[in-house]
């Protein structure tokens, strides 16, 4: 997890962006525009300090060469069942069964 993952561009930035897409604004509308465009900024940061919920699982057993035509097929059938298994856990953990 990082912090200030969205650096907010300066005017001057926000004006070589805009030069490079073809557009001219004033200082002015630049302001304007980057003051509309804050909140969206300071939002994914928000979003960015947040805990990563992901489940605590064990990891998935190391693939092995298939012994016969149809191992490959069940191995990956036992691997799904035990990734829905671990996933099926935090959900509940998480009050989302």
């Amino acid at each position: 997890m990082s912090l200030g993952t969205v650096k907010i561009p300066t005017l001057v930035q926000l004006g070589e962006v805009a030069a490079e897409l073809g557009l001219s604004f004033s200082e002015a509308d630049l302001a304007a525009h980057l003051e509309a465009l804050r909140p969206s900024f300071e939002g994914y940061n928000v979003l960015d300090r947040m805990p990563d919920e992901l489940p605590h699982c064990l990891p998935a057993p190391a693939r092995s060469p298939a012994g016969t035509r149809g191992e490959s097929a069940r191995r990956l059938v036992r691997q799904n069942r035990s990734a829905r298994r671990c996933f099926g856990q935090a959900r509940r953990q998480n009050g989302r069964a």
